[in-house]
Parts: C-alpha cells; sequence; structure tokens
C-alpha cells in the first residue's frame, strides 16, 4: 500500500497497473459532434463526443450535469476547448466543454 501511495504522489506508473494514475487531457477542436448514448439508471441523458473526421473524444458520466447544458449546447458552434479524464482502465469521460469563440 506505501508504494502505490508513493508512485501516486509522483505520478508515475505502479508495478501492477504499468499506467500513470492520473491522467488528464486537453483537447481542442474546431468542431464536435455528438451521438445520443442510452440513459442512466435515473434517466439522465448521455452523449458520446466525436470530432468531425468521427474519432471518439470521449463520453460524458451518467448523471453528469454538462450533459443538460455545455455538451448539447455548444455542438457546432465553434472552436472548443474539451477537458478529457482517462482512468486507468482507459475509460475517457468529458470533464467540460468551453467555446473559445463562435464561428
Amino acid at each position: 500500500m506505501k508504494q502505490l501511495n508513493r508512485a501516486k504522489a509522483r505520478n508515475e506508473p505502479h508495478k501492477l497497473t504499468k499506467r500513470p494514475l492520473n491522467i488528464m487531457k486537453t483537447t481542442h477542436t474546431t468542431a464536435y459532434t455528438t451521438r445520443r448514448l442510452n440513459s442512466s439508471v435515473n434517466g439522465n441523458p448521455r452523449y458520446e463526443l466525436l470530432t468531425p473526421e468521427g474519432f471518439i473524444i470521449g463520453n460524458t458520466r451518467p448523471d453528469s450535469s454538462i450533459a443538460y447544458g455545455e455538451v448539447p449546447n455548444n455542438e457546432g458552434r465553434g472552436e472548443c476547448t474539451i477537458t478529457v479524464h482517462e482512468t486507468p482502465s482507459g475509460r475517457r469521460y468529458v470533464e467540460s466543454v468551453e467555446l473559445i469563440k463562435a464561428a
């Protein structure tokens, strides 16, 4: 357990995971499109964000508030900064979407 805490403090891979423990990535894209996923257990919307070329940027978390405002409102409006959090298991979740300049 001490080794895991030390690795986490230095943000380096642990022997067992072979990946860095905290991965944050900010991506700039000119536009993005959304694809509606199945709703969460509580009935809240979920989206998958895609680049104009069709590459997956990430998904919104279940029961996330950005699925109501930031994601659908900024789709196709211009250049956005999208903050994506990647978990150690490889899942990519969209944390925020900020409009830089409108088209």
